[in-house]
């Protein structure tokens, strides 16, 4: 069975605009290219500053924090 990102409503293009700030590529790029850090955090975050999407390491039952 897959994963498909669209089932969710999630797309690349929302993605990009978490992360960056930005829902399309700018004409002359980023300053920074985006990354993502994996990091023992409760929720997924973003710093749009330096273009960096945190996600979590484990799974977290979210009804419970």
């Amino acid at each position: 069975m897959s994963f498909q990102l669209e089932d969710e409503g999630v797309t690349i293009k929302s993605i990009l605009k978490f992360a960056t700030g930005a829902s399309k590529d700018p004409l002359l790029g980023f300053s920074k290219n985006p990354t993502i850090q994996f990091a023992k955090v409760i929720f997924p975050s973003a710093s749009t500053c330096i273009n960096e999407l945190v996600l979590p390491v484990e799974i977290v039952d979210y009804e419970f924090v």
